[in-house]
């Protein structure tokens, strides 16, 4: 079984939010101020564990766990993105 890294885990965010269009960053700047991307999912970072969320006021979308619970919590979720989209043609 492979190790799941930070930067690992990372990456298959950035599939997740790359497959639903949305931008990568959580924030971005603009007329001097920090904004928020609504419809980015983001890593919350706590207490010794991680979780997948939504950026805008943190909205949980998985339990806290470990990096391969949310390894695999992505992957189904692609998954499931891929199975929608070939069924909906």
């Amino acid at each position: 079984m492979e190790r799941i890294t930070k930067d690992r885990l990372q990456k298959r965010l950035d599939l997740l939010n790359g497959v639903l269009g949305v931008p990568l960053k959580p924030f971005y700047f603009e007329d001097g101020k920090y904004r928020v991307n609504k419809e980015t999912y983001c890593l919350g970072w706590a207490y010794g564990g991680v979780r997948l969320e939504r950026a805008g006021g943190s909205v949980d979308v998985s339990p806290r766990g470990t990096k391969r619970d949310v390894w695999n919590y992505i992957g189904a979720m692609l998954d499931g993105i891929d199975a929608a989209r070939e069924h909906g043609k």
